[in-house]
């Protein structure tokens, strides 16, 4: 085999299908599919996109098996609903024609079931509770035989509905705090009868289900379990009676998808959506410890997305499948590009949780719906893509900067067949990317930016460096399009003080890292401001963070927000210091006033994080000099990485 990565893109048989590669593209869901349920184009489109960039399977998530007591969400595809078959018939043909496997995940979310959604009356737990969920507290009734009985049976008629849906295969949700994971947990099941007490008893659902779906599909319809090997930060006792129950599921379903933690533990939740501070392939070591109790085929997932590591995991005997979605997102022909040796040109997953905090509609109702990438343009359009028109001939494109957004928009046009030059005024590309390169957690920002400037260098773009666009060299050049992407300047810092040598902005930390003092002070909490004191306390330094506003962050999506707080708890030596206003910097401190009084900061360094202003005047002085203009990233208005990137995208697809 000719590639690097022999493990990574070794075939594996389960049942009576063969893996092409150890790829399994793991469940996600849509929040922007129809009402009925029913998947958008845009949601085939997507879903097509994984299947065509090589990975082996590819997983539908979060399907409804029981909508009388299991939705969780206003929108997911109700497998219980014969008319949702034309659909599904739909998504599975599209991944089929890739050489893909087609799979779905059952799900039954027990007493994390919204009421607003389910058709019952009545929300169900293996045990009775009472719980605060989705802004409202209601109780759940322990589950009866009888209901025991027809939840179950519901998951055979979901996987047969799949089945002749055209999947090959079906993933079994046991894992995160659902329905399965909520009998098999003792702080969660405390019944006194047959399916409570002892493992064996709590594990009878899950048995019986595995067993519901052999009757209804038949032996060589592969079964995936999804558990969570541990939901707890420790649960070093979770994890030994975990590898139990994976004996007594061991050669009953064909793999055993190993993730971590539940939705009840917040503590862990992090880690079943793996963070930058979490490192890659952090469940991986749990994975292996459930592999070495069974023989079946063992699939770990959390945080991956660089080949190398992939094929670690694999050759060490860790799992024997490696899962991921986000890194597919943000770019859906990883696979390929790592057995093709191209691994250089792939898009990095920046685990900023952009996608999740988007979508997350049954936390946070104003939700876009939308599925956004920070670094793929195309994610969740992938249908909308293939409608650009083709551009009526190759024009003359100079792009104006190097940083993501003129980067992305060099790449694209490129690939559309014009004749692209970019030029950057400083010396090297990455724009504001680069000012990442000192930050522990921001390594996968790093790894993007090498691979855009790969990327653009095999693309034919020409690339000068050290070189403003300017009236003279739009003279000389003669571009019929001209893309302004030059970016934005730090906000004028007005405390007293400011222009002190001891003084820096948060963007030039990275080039004066070793100037930098034991006591700190930042002025500006937003997320520049608070990611840069935390990677500072990290190496040991004294922060304080002062923020005029009452919280700190407040511009991070809310997935990230909810780690980055996670993460700030860990280091006493960092303190936000919120509803305060810098007056004063001198030689040896900061004076800040809150409430009505001064405090005096120790600091010998100061970081100003008081935010960026747009390039916006110098961009559109350029507009009159082109026959065609665009502006993009944050030059036209100060934003995050998606924003530059998919408004580069934008302005060189609409050269036609």
């Amino acid at each position: 085999m000719h590639t690097r990565y022999p493990n990574l893109m070794s075939p594996l048989k389960i049942g009576p299908l063969t893996m092409r590669n150890r790829i399994e593209g793991a469940p996600m869901g849509f929040s922007d599919m129809l009402r009925t349920g029913e998947f958008c184009k845009e949601n085939i489109a997507m879903y097509q996109a994984f299947a065509k960039g090589g990975a082996a399977i590819v997983t539908v998530g979060e399907t409804t098996v029981h909508a009388k007591t299991g939705r969780a969400h206003d929108r997911t595809t109700p497998l219980d609903d014969r008319d949702i078959l034309p659909s599904l018939l739909e998504v599975s043909d599209a991944v089929k024609q890739h050489g893909a496997i087609p799979s779905i995940e059952l799900i039954h979310p027990g007493h994390w079931a919204n009421p607003r959604y389910t058709t019952g009356s009545t929300i169900y737990s293996a045990s009775a509770g009472t719980h605060h969920r989705y802004g409202q507290v209601y109780e759940a009734a322990e589950m009866d035989e009888d209901v025991i009985e027809e939840v179950v049976e519901s998951f055979g008629q979901a996987a047969y509905m799949g089945k002749i849906g055209g999947f090959e295969m079906c993933m079994i949700h046991g894992a995160h705090g659902w329905l399965i994971s909520q009998f098999l947990s003792p702080q969660e099941n405390r019944r006194k009868d047959r399916f409570g007490g002892s493992l064996e008893n709590r594990a009878r659902l899950p048995l019986m289900i595995i067993d519901r779906i052999r009757r209804w599909c038949g032996p060589d319809f592969p079964i995936e379990f999804r558990m969570s090997g541990k939901e707890s930060a420790d649960g070093e006792e979770e994890l030994r009676e975990s590898a139990e129950f994976a004996r007594m599921i061991d050669g009953k379903v064909d793999l055993i998808h190993v993730s971590v933690s539940s939705f009840a533990k917040k503590d862990t939740v992090p880690r079943m959506f793996p963070t930058m501070f979490l490192p890659h392939g952090c469940n991986a070591d749990i994975s292996a410890y459930i592999k070495s109790h069974v023989k079946t085929p063992v699939v770990t997932v959390g945080r991956i997305g660089y080949p190398e590591q992939m094929e670690e995991i694999i050759a060490s005997g860790r799992a024997d499948v490696v899962a991921m979605v986000r890194g597919l997102m943000a770019d859906p022909e990883l696979p390929r590009k790592a057995r093709e040796g191209r691994e250089d040109e792939i898009v990095t997953c920046l685990r900023c949780n952009t996608c999740l905090s988007e979508t997350f509609v049954s936390l946070l109702p104003y939700a876009s719906r939308a599925m956004k990438c920070a670094v793929n343009p195309t994610c969740g359009r992938e249908f909308q893509a293939r409608l650009w028109e083709k551009p009526r001939r190759s024009y003359k494109v100079l792009i104006a900067g190097g940083g993501p957004g003129g980067m992305q928009a060099a790449i694209t046009a490129a690939g559309r067949g014009h004749d692209v030059v970019l030029c950057e005024k400083s010396p090297h590309l990455g724009g504001a990317l680069a000012t990442s390169s000192h930050i522990p957690f921001k390594a996968d920002v790093v790894r993007y930016r090498d691979s855009l400037v790969t990327r653009l260098g095999r693309s034919g773009v020409k690339v000068k460096l050290d070189t403003a666009v300017d009236p003279h060299l739009i003279s000389v050049l003669k571009p019929d399009v001209l893309i302004a992407a030059i970016g934005a300047v730090s906000a004028p810092c007005r405390v007293k003080g400011s222009g002190l040598p001891h003084v820096m902005k948060v963007e030039d930390v990275y080039l004066r890292e070793d100037c930098i003092g034991q006591n700190v002070v930042i002025i500006g909490g937003g997320m520049s401001g608070v990611e840069e004191g935390l990677s500072l306390a990290m190496k040991g330094r004294s922060v304080t963070v002062v923020e005029m506003l009452d919280d700190v962050a407040r511009d991070a999506n809310f997935r990230a927000r909810e780690a980055l707080m996670q993460e700030l708890e860990k280091y006493p030596n960092l303190v936000c210091m919120t509803g305060a206003n810098a007056s004063e910097i001198t030689g040896d401190a900061v004076l800040v006033e809150r409430s009505g009084t001064t405090a005096e900061l120790a600091a010998d360094t100061v970081i100003i994080a008081v935010g960026r202003v747009p390039l916006n005047k110098e961009a559109e002085s350029l507009r009159e000099l082109v026959p065609d203009f665009a502006i993009t990233g944050d030059c036209r208005r100060v934003g995050k990485i998606i924003d530059a990137v998919r408004g580069g995208y934008s302005a060189a697809m609409n050269i036609y």
